[in-house]
């Protein structure tokens, strides 16, 4: 199976996926090369890399892009990397609604790139789904875990960071009592208290696991027929990207911090 087989089979399952820019950020496209074996991961770490060239596979798909992890070997087995990222976050089999099936979300739909959807249960039951479809014994989270959960909004990315005020705005108005995202930090929760939200933080990378173990599922069965295998790479980086006093990259940009002051000032 040739490289541009693999994306246009990538590009059916994840819409949004453009070729052209997968093609600039990928370690090698060794066009005419036969691939046989592919790792799927969240994150191309050392630890995956090494597995990967171990194992002779051609390509890793992951989740994040590839920062220059074990380059010197990507380099030597002319390893191709193609990450699908925010393709895969609102992909129909992506992460936002792998994760909403496995929560048992009903009435799902899409509103501005979040997906939202009914789920009457308690918080603490949340939380508990949560942790079984990760398999976390810890998440962070904020509010009262005895209060109930009626409709909640999902958004893979980093969705507590004060960046992202249109997804706050939106959550809001579509009457969302819970958000599930990638990190929590001390300005959401502000605007959480001042807001009767709840939150959870999945994190960065495994928000995305249970989604790229059911692209694993999708691609051994679309990739039979070409004789090429399909293996998870379990590695992924546990921490948030952004665990970090991130008080030092606020700026006053439209997107970000107009909607939290605005919060302050009425608090």
């Amino acid at each position: 199976m040739e490289v541009q087989t693999l994306i246009s089979v990538l590009q059916e399952l994840a819409p949004e996926m453009n070729a052209g820019d997968i093609i600039s950020n990928i370690g090698y496209l060794a066009e005419g090369v036969d691939i046989t074996k592919i790792g799927i991961c969240v994150d191309p770490t050392e630890q995956n890399i090494y597995s990967a060239a171990g194992k002779g596979m051609e390509v890793i798909i992951s989740y994040h892009p590839w920062q220059g992890e074990a380059a010197e070997l990507v380099n030597q087995k002319k390893i191709i990397v193609i990450p699908l990222h925010d393709a895969w976050d609102n992909a129909p089999e992506g992460v936002n609604l792998t994760i909403a099936r496995a929560i048992g979300l009903r009435e799902v739909r899409w509103v501005d790139g979040i997906v939202i959807g009914v789920l009457e249960t308690t918080f603490r039951d949340l939380m508990e789904r949560c942790q079984r479809i990760l398999d976390l014994n810890v998440l962070p989270y904020y509010g009262e875990l005895r209060y109930p959960v009626q409709r909640i909004g999902i958004w893979a990315g980093p969705g507590f960071l004060p960046y992202h005020k249109k997804i706050w705005e939106t959550c809001l108005q579509e009457g969302c009592d819970t958000i599930i995202s990638g990190e929590i930090s001390l300005l959401p929760i502000r605007f959480a208290a001042a807001h009767q939200l709840k939150l959870i933080d999945l994190g960065h990378s495994a928000i995305a696991r249970p989604a790229i173990v059911h692209l694993v599922n999708i691609l051994k069965l679309r990739l039979k027929t070409f004789d090429c295998s399909v293996e998870l790479l379990e590695d992924y980086y546990s921490c948030s990207f952004y665990t970090k006093n991130y008080f030092l990259q606020q700026n006053d940009s439209e997107d970000s911090l107009p909607l939290f002051r605005l919060m302050e000032r009425e608090g």
